[in-house]
């Protein structure tokens, strides 16, 4: 007699943790696709200190250039659709105050698929 109920016991026991082991619902937090990116994405700050980060480095790799001229706060950092877009082309390269050189970047929120463009202009039209 004792043998059956014990065996009652246990088994009742094991279906009551084995049910809450196997519910539906997820014993933790699921982020949503959208909270994901939300929680990876770059602030502003972070973007243009990155935009200023990829501008340089092509520079370097491309002209061989060895200096960093592109610097964070040259250019606002904008937020397009799913994109940040840092600079511009700027014939005049105000922003850097040499002159003839600009940059445009893009990249997704989390700083992945960068695109950058470096612009060189040395035929500068005298001034009348």
């Amino acid at each position: 007699m004792r043998k059956g109920l014990l065996f009652r016991v246990l088994t009742s026991s094991f279906c009551l943790v084995w049910a809450g082991c196997c519910s539906s619902t997820p014993p933790f937090y699921s982020f949503s696709a959208s909270e994901s990116i939300a929680a990876s994405a770059l602030n502003p700050k972070d973007a243009a200190e990155l935009a200023a980060k990829l501008a340089n480095e092509e520079l370097e790799s491309v002209y061989r250039i060895h200096t960093k001229p592109f610097k964070a706060a040259q250019y606002p950092v904008a937020r397009e659709n799913s994109r940040y877009r840092w600079g511009k082309w700027d014939p005049a390269g105000k922003g850097l105050g040499n002159g003839g050189l600009s940059a445009l970047v893009t990249f997704d929120l989390d700083g992945t698929n960068p695109k950058v463009e470096i612009y060189m202009f040395t035929d500068m039209v005298p001034a009348r």
